[in-house]
């Protein structure tokens, strides 16, 4: 599966998906990421229902590289997890190269945007897993 792939699975993608743990096993070549999804539906007239969150787990195996940039001084705060608001595959639009190298077929470039540090993840990975707790 892929990162477009698991992102499908959910139902709002990882739009608005918290970040609570990252653990990179360097050994195994995977990450595991724990992340608390937005699963609410907007057309609910219902606050609650449009509102509701659930925990996952997004698997990244065969990770060539994982770089988290470093926050904006501006957007730190100690009392917010970072929060995903945007995602997708290759290199993130109106961004300076991020990543200049080649990847073979089976690695795929991807990136999450944190709204919540005015910052970027960047990582080249070969599958993902998503699997809701």
């Amino acid at each position: 599966m892929t990162l477009d792939e698991a992102a499908q699975a959910t139902p709002n993608g990882f739009h608005d998906a918290e970040i609570e743990n990252i653990l990179l096993d360097y050994n195994s070549k995977r990450i595991v990421i724990d992340l608390d999804l937005w699963i609410g539906d907007l057309s609910s007239q219902e606050k609650s229902e449009r509102e509701m969150r659930r925990g996952a787990r997004l698997t990244l195996s065969g990770v060539l590289f994982f770089a988290i940039e470093p926050p904006d001084p501006r957007y730190v705060s100690l009392r917010s997890l970072p929060t995903i608001t945007s995602y997708g595959t290759g290199i993130p639009p109106n961004r300076p190269m991020s990543f200049s190298g080649e990847v073979s077929g089976d690695v795929f470039l991807y990136w999450f945007y944190l709204n919540s540090r005015n910052a970027f993840i960047h990582c080249a990975v070969s599958e993902a897993n998503i699997e809701m707790r």
